[in-house]
Parts: C-alpha cells; sequence; structure tokens
C-alpha cells in the first residue's frame, strides 16, 4: 500500500550538498513549489547533513520529494538492475539514513536498464526493488535515460508502445526525451499517459541534470509553450532542473502561467504576479516606499511653511 500520492508536477533537482542548502534557504523557492502544489525529486549523489537538512525542511513544509538514487562518487550513473547488489544495498542505505535523520520520502526512483526498456522482457532485480520498495510505502519512479532517439524512431510503432508500456507495477515511468523532440508522442501515444508515464520539459536545449554554462538555456516563451504542452498531454509534468528555473527566473512566473495556452498582455501579467508570495512582498515594500517619501515630503513642506512665518 502507498502512503503517498504524488504531484503532477515535480521539479527534479541535482545539486551537490552546498548548493542544494543554498537554494531552500531562498524562501521564494519554497513558497513557489508550495503556490505550485509541486514536489521536488532530488538526485541522491550522497548522504550528506545539507541533503538531510534539505529534506527535512521539505516535509516540514509539507512539500512532496522522492529519492533519485544514484551510483556514488566517481561512478556517478543512474542506479538500474545491471547494478543489482548495488541497487538493493543503495536502497537499503537509504533507508538506514532516512531513519536517522528523521526523513520522509513519498517515492523512490530507479534507472531502467536498455534490455528491461525495450521489452525485451522483465528484470527479476527490479521487479524485487519495486516490490521491496512498495513494501516500505514508497511510490517507485523508473527512469529511463539509455535509449538513443534516432534507435527510437527505426522501430515500428507497435514495437515502440511494447516497450513503453512493458513495466512492472511503478507509479511513474519517466521517458527522459525533450518534450519538443518529438520522440515522447512517437514512442509513447496516447495510451502510455493512463499507465503513469510523465512528459519532460527541461530549461535548456538539451536534456541534463546539470547544465553547463556553455548551454544555451531556453526562454520563457519556448519552456512555458513546452510545458504547457506537456500538462495538456500528460497526467504529470517533470521539469529539469529546480535550480534552473529559479536561476532563470522560471519559477515565479509558473505559478501565475495561464495553462489554456491564452496570450496575456502585459498588464494581465503584472496584476497576476502581484498575487505570488514574492510579488506580494515587493507590493508592500513599495508601499513602504511611498509612504516614507510621503511622510518626508510632509516634513519638508511643514518645516519650509515654519521658516517663512
Amino acid at each position: 500500500m502507498i502512503a503517498n500520492s504524488l504531484p503532477k508536477l515535480m521539479f527534479v533537482c541535482a545539486l551537490e550538498p552546498k548548493a542544494l542548502r543554498a537554494l531552500f534557504e531562498d524562501r521564494f523557492v519554497l513558497d513557489d513549489l508550495k503556490s505550485l502544489g509541486a514536489g521536488a525529486a532530488l538526485v541522491v549523489r550522497d548522504f550528506s547533513d545539507e541533503r538531510a537538512q534539505a529534506v527535512r525542511l521539505l516535509n516540514k513544509l509539507g512539500i512532496p520529494v522522492s529519492a533519485w538514487l544514484l551510483l556514488p562518487g566517481e561512478q556517478g550513473s543512474w542506479l538500474d538492475p545491471t547494478h543489482a547488489a548495488q541497487a538493493a544495498e543503495l536502497y537499503q542505505a537509504l533507508k538506514r539514513w532516512s531513519g536517522q535523520k528523521g526523513l520522509r520520502w513519498s517515492a523512490v526512483g530507479f534507472g531502467v536498464s536498455e534490455k528491461y526498456a525495450n521489452g525485451l522482457g522483465k528484470e527479476a532485480a527490479l521487479d524485487s526493488l519495486i516490490e521491496r520498495a512498495h513494501a516500505d510505502g514508497f511510490a517507485v519512479e523508473l527512469v529511463n535515460f539509455l535509449l538513443e532517439q534516432q534507435a527510437i524512431r527505426k522501430k515500428p510503432l507497435v514495437a515502440r508502445k511494447k516497450a513503453a508500456l512493458d513495466w512492472p507495477d511503478a507509479e511513474r515511468f519517466i521517458w527522459l526525451r525533450p518534450c519538443d523532440s518529438g520522440a515522447q508522442d512517437g514512442l509513447l501515444g496516447s495510451a502510455a499517459d493512463g499507465k503513469g508515464v510523465a512528459r519532460v520539459v527541461s530549461t535548456h536545449k538539451s536534456l541534463n541534470l546539470g547544465a553547463s554554462a556553455a548551454e544555451e538555456p531556453k526562454t520563457w516563451q519556448e519552456f512555458a509553450q513546452e510545458v504547457r504542452a506537456a500538462r495538456q498531454k500528460s497526467s504529470a509534468v517533470y521539469v529539469f532542473t529546480l535550480e534552473a528555473c529559479a536561476k532563470q527566473g522560471f519559477l515565479d512566473r509558473l505559478v501565475t502561467l495561464d495553462w489554456s495556452g491564452q496570450a496575456q498582455s502585459g498588464s494581465e501579467l503584472t496584476s497576476r504576479a502581484m498575487l505570488t508570495p514574492r510579488g506580494v512582498l515587493n507590493r508592500k515594500r513599495w508601499l513602504g516606499f511611498a509612504a516614507l517619501a510621503g511622510f518626508v515630503g510632509s516634513a519638508l513642506l511643514i518645516a519650509k511653511k515654519k521658516r517663512k512665518t
């Protein structure tokens, strides 16, 4: 039995410990996640105190958080059934660490091997991991990252859909292909959405956990169009990444995004932005400055009149 349900909008976060702590020290990031009713999928590269602190903060605020397991150190690759022994060991380590630190996870994320993703047969190691996670009360997110888009397109449509739909009883299946590439539509089809397939949107042209400074970021218009389309086509959307959204100023704009796709005038965008937590705070600051300016102006006027008399 799964104790927690996953929100329809999840932000993937792949920061190292110090940067992760700095991100969640920004109250506006937390306010925006709450306003969106969104969750965070943390890529667990380590069991650091900073990571534990971030999870506890999200728990305290009622923001769903899931753990995507990566092999530690220089290996740094996704955990999947080709690492059966390491997968079981790392999952148990996550449970021990979470118990010691008092952390609550809504879900755990496992990688899906190329063999499994191609629909060539089920793997006992993955089935065992999913059953164990479910028994522990976690939802499961399966993350596929190995198939190349060119290889996908060479497959017949029937084979593509079979590959996408032939997985065990997981709550979410995240196919790491940009929403604008067309691969998600061709591979998954409408039938997949009913089985928990999530669409993926990225803030950059490529789909990487850690976008480099050399990578070209999308404009807000490009990003908004893609996230809107993904939301309309799927029951769940995963955004890469939370830190990039915060840096590029996309996070608070999502709070006021018109999901219907209708164009908004500049005045409408401004008025809607004023309703967000940071918009309200900025408005209070502006009113404070206006009141102070009025007070100073009145004082100067009174002083001037006194000098004349």
